[in-house]
């Protein structure tokens, strides 16, 4: 959901794995479960103008013009518990570390016991015109492989129990079709998608997809759960065949609602969410030796302005 916003280039270390690999974009060369996520270190997720801080409970919460709120929005706090371990493991600051514990225990305490999920308690509409009301209670891939990444990259540190019961059964989403509240779409019938917004129509968002690919790799290292690795072999299959939908020649799509919805015109990501889009390959790439490279570096060169060839 969530483009990278980033904190000041003078506040942040540099690392081995931060290097500009094409002196533009933090790619990830080695993705590793239980260390630094992504380029995360430069998020600064309390920047963004929807959330604020709620300083009783020690979470970021969302407030929207026409949903009401503050509400605890799992995909925000994900984000922000990401960025606070990342941030400890990078620049050795126990304060870090402790807002990740409060972090740590509302996913503990939140989690539905019943579904495995962290749910939206408000109303969203994703893409007025072409997508129905998502209401209260929805549950999303984006969320569910925050959490995950989040919650493995805790356990390296506290080794607390919980945290893998709750990985565990943060899998069941994943397992549940969307018409069942789960965040599972098929695509032609056969390739497994897990929706960031579990829309009618289908929406097939592109980063949510990605970040929930990242999510079950993750509770698969962590777990060695099998249904996790299948879950994760399924995604990565279904990758390598709808990924080419998303390019556009010159930069890429964010989702694929013109493709479910008649007549419609792309829905183009801004430079920050193809940013996004190439990090998060570059890290699937890592993981899967090299398998994504020829896209990945299409992708990379239309962050230059590169545009392919025409006819």
């Amino acid at each position: 959901m969530w483009e990278f916003v980033t904190t000041e280039e003078s506040k942040i270390k540099k690392t081995e794995q931060y290097k500009n690999m094409d002196n533009t974009l933090p790619l990830v060369s080695e993705y590793l479960w239980n260390k630094e996520y992504l380029n995360f270190v430069k998020m600064n997720i309390l920047n963004n103008k929807v959330v604020s801080f709620d300083e009783d409970k020690q979470i970021p919460v969302n407030t929207y013009k026409k949903f009401g709120g503050p509400h605890p929005y799992p995909i925000t706090i994900g984000i922000y518990g990401l960025e606070c371990f990342t941030k400890y493991l990078i620049f050795k600051d126990n304060a870090y570390l402790d807002k990740a514990k409060y972090i740590l225990q509302w996913f503990l305490s939140n989690q539905n016991q019943k579904t495995g999920a962290w749910q939206a308690p408000f109303d969203y509409h994703f893409f007025i015109g072409r997508t129905e009301i998502l209401k209260a209670g929805w549950s999303s891939a984006l969320a569910q492989g925050y959490a995950i990444s989040f919650l493995a990259r805790m356990f390296s540190i506290t080794e607390e129990e919980r945290i893998m019961e709750a990985v565990n059964l943060a899998i069941i989403p994943f397992l549940t079709p969307v018409d069942k509240g789960g965040v599972l779409r098929l695509y032609q019938d056969s390739y497994y998608f897990y929706e960031e917004y579990p829309t009618t129509p289908a929406s097939y968002v592109l980063n949510g997809f990605m970040f929930a690919i990242l999510g079950i790799y993750d509770g698969f290292k962590l777990t060695r759960n099998p249904d996790f690795e299948r879950l994760y072999r399924k995604a990565i299959k279904t990758l390598k065949k709808m990924l080419s939908l998303y390019d556009l020649g010159y930069g890429t799509a964010y989702d694929l609602t013109h493709h479910s919805v008649s007549y419609s015109a792309p829905n183009i990501a801004r430079e920050g969410y193809h940013r996004t889009h190439t990090i998060e390959l570059s890290a699937i790439n890592s993981i899967e030796n090299r398998e994504f490279e020829e896209i990945l570096q299409r992708w990379i060169k239309y962050n230059d302005g590169y545009m392919v060839k025409t006819n």
